[in-house]
Protein backbone atom coordinates (compact mmCIF):
# COMPACT_ATOMS: atom_id res chain seq x y z
CA UNK A 1 0.00 0.00 0.00
CA UNK A 2 1.15 3.22 -0.88
CA UNK A 3 1.48 6.22 1.59
CA UNK A 4 1.58 9.99 0.66
CA UNK A 5 5.35 10.44 0.93
CA UNK A 6 5.72 7.36 -1.93
CA UNK A 7 8.54 8.63 -4.14
CA UNK A 8 6.43 7.59 -7.26
CA UNK A 9 4.28 10.25 -6.37
CA UNK A 10 7.21 12.94 -6.44
CA UNK A 11 8.67 11.70 -9.50
CA UNK A 12 5.56 11.99 -11.06
CA UNK A 13 4.96 15.67 -9.99
CA UNK A 14 8.53 16.35 -11.12
CA UNK A 15 7.55 15.18 -14.44
CA UNK A 16 4.03 16.78 -14.40
CA UNK A 17 6.02 19.75 -13.65
CA UNK A 18 9.11 19.90 -15.97
CA UNK A 19 6.27 18.68 -18.92
CA UNK A 20 3.88 21.30 -18.62
CA UNK A 21 0.14 20.94 -19.41
CA UNK A 22 -1.49 21.35 -22.52
CA UNK A 23 -3.97 24.00 -23.08
CA UNK A 24 -6.95 23.81 -25.14
CA UNK A 25 -7.95 25.89 -27.93
CA UNK A 26 -9.81 28.94 -27.64
CA UNK A 27 -12.69 27.49 -29.18
CA UNK A 28 -12.52 23.74 -28.38
CA UNK A 29 -15.40 23.66 -26.41
CA UNK A 30 -17.66 25.41 -29.05
CA UNK A 31 -16.25 23.09 -31.51
CA UNK A 32 -17.24 19.65 -29.52
CA UNK A 33 -20.58 21.19 -29.11
CA UNK A 34 -21.09 22.22 -32.82
CA UNK A 35 -19.90 18.49 -33.45
CA UNK A 36 -22.13 17.13 -31.01
CA UNK A 37 -25.10 19.20 -31.90
CA UNK A 38 -24.52 18.34 -35.66
CA UNK A 39 -24.38 14.50 -35.10
CA UNK A 40 -27.15 12.55 -36.05
CA UNK A 41 -29.58 11.23 -33.24
CA UNK A 42 -29.16 7.67 -32.41
CA UNK A 43 -32.32 6.10 -33.43
CA UNK A 44 -34.99 5.45 -30.89
CA UNK A 45 -35.46 1.80 -29.67
CA UNK A 46 -38.91 0.54 -30.55
CA UNK A 47 -40.10 -2.65 -29.05
CA UNK A 48 -41.43 -5.27 -31.29
CA UNK A 49 -42.64 -8.36 -29.31
CA UNK A 50 -41.37 -11.54 -30.61
CA UNK A 51 -44.89 -13.03 -30.78
CA UNK A 52 -47.24 -10.32 -32.22
CA UNK A 53 -50.87 -9.84 -31.14
CA UNK A 54 -51.93 -12.04 -34.40
CA UNK A 55 -49.90 -14.58 -33.67
CA UNK A 56 -51.58 -15.42 -30.17
CA UNK A 57 -55.05 -14.70 -31.71
CA UNK A 58 -54.25 -17.16 -34.19
CA UNK A 59 -52.70 -19.69 -31.43
CA UNK A 60 -55.43 -19.36 -29.20
CA UNK A 61 -57.86 -19.85 -32.28
CA UNK A 62 -56.41 -22.72 -33.39
CA UNK A 63 -56.10 -24.69 -30.21
CA UNK A 64 -59.14 -23.90 -29.28
CA UNK A 65 -60.36 -25.26 -32.25
CA UNK A 66 -58.47 -28.35 -31.93
CA UNK A 67 -60.09 -29.13 -28.40
CA UNK A 68 -63.73 -28.70 -30.00
CA UNK A 69 -62.52 -30.84 -32.55
CA UNK A 70 -60.71 -33.53 -30.18
CA UNK A 71 -63.69 -33.38 -27.72
CA UNK A 72 -66.75 -32.79 -29.69
CA UNK A 73 -66.62 -34.52 -33.15
CA UNK A 74 -64.47 -37.50 -31.86
CA UNK A 75 -65.27 -41.01 -32.60
CA UNK A 76 -66.70 -41.43 -28.79
CA UNK A 77 -69.25 -38.83 -29.80
CA UNK A 78 -73.00 -39.10 -30.46
CA UNK A 79 -73.74 -40.01 -34.12
CA UNK A 80 -76.85 -37.69 -33.26
CA UNK A 81 -75.02 -34.94 -32.36
CA UNK A 82 -76.46 -34.08 -29.29
CA UNK A 83 -75.77 -31.21 -26.47
CA UNK A 84 -72.21 -29.73 -27.05
CA UNK A 85 -71.62 -30.22 -22.88
CA UNK A 86 -73.13 -33.58 -22.84
CA UNK A 87 -69.96 -36.14 -21.81
CA UNK A 88 -67.59 -33.29 -22.45
CA UNK A 89 -66.12 -33.46 -19.40
CA UNK A 90 -65.91 -37.40 -19.48
CA UNK A 91 -64.11 -36.97 -22.98
CA UNK A 92 -61.49 -34.76 -21.68
CA UNK A 93 -60.43 -36.88 -19.14
CA UNK A 94 -60.53 -40.18 -21.37
CA UNK A 95 -58.35 -38.19 -23.60
CA UNK A 96 -55.90 -37.02 -21.06
CA UNK A 97 -55.75 -40.39 -19.61
CA UNK A 98 -54.56 -41.74 -23.28
CA UNK A 99 -52.46 -39.16 -23.12
CA UNK A 100 -50.76 -39.83 -20.03
CA UNK A 101 -51.20 -43.49 -20.65
CA UNK A 102 -49.45 -43.35 -23.52
CA UNK A 103 -46.68 -40.92 -22.59
CA UNK A 104 -45.79 -43.29 -19.17
CA UNK A 105 -44.67 -46.08 -21.41
CA UNK A 106 -41.55 -44.04 -21.89
CA UNK A 107 -39.30 -43.68 -18.63
CA UNK A 108 -37.56 -40.03 -19.57
CA UNK A 109 -40.02 -38.85 -21.36
CA UNK A 110 -42.83 -37.62 -18.12
CA UNK A 111 -39.82 -35.86 -16.93
CA UNK A 112 -39.09 -33.78 -19.41
CA UNK A 113 -41.95 -32.82 -20.52
CA UNK A 114 -42.37 -31.47 -16.49
CA UNK A 115 -39.35 -30.17 -16.61
CA UNK A 116 -40.62 -28.36 -19.99
CA UNK A 117 -43.49 -27.06 -18.23
CA UNK A 118 -41.70 -25.49 -14.89
CA UNK A 119 -39.25 -23.52 -17.02
CA UNK A 120 -42.12 -22.26 -19.41
CA UNK A 121 -44.34 -21.56 -16.08
CA UNK A 122 -41.05 -19.65 -14.78
CA UNK A 123 -40.07 -17.85 -17.46
CA UNK A 124 -43.39 -16.81 -17.53
CA UNK A 125 -43.64 -15.74 -13.89
CA UNK A 126 -40.09 -13.67 -14.00
CA UNK A 127 -41.78 -11.86 -17.29
CA UNK A 128 -44.79 -11.12 -15.30
CA UNK A 129 -42.55 -10.14 -12.56
CA UNK A 130 -40.34 -7.92 -14.57
CA UNK A 131 -43.18 -6.19 -16.85
CA UNK A 132 -44.79 -5.30 -12.74
CA UNK A 133 -41.36 -3.85 -11.82
CA UNK A 134 -41.80 -5.83 -8.81
CA UNK A 135 -38.58 -6.52 -6.03
CA UNK A 136 -37.60 -10.59 -6.37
Amino acid sequence: MRTENDPMDDAVRRLLRHAGMEEPAPDFTSKVMQQIETAAPAPAFIYQPVISRNAWIFSFVSVSVLMFLVLYISPGASSAGGNLYTGMESRLIGKLSELFSALSSFSILPGLAGAAIAGWLLMALDKRLDRQNLPV
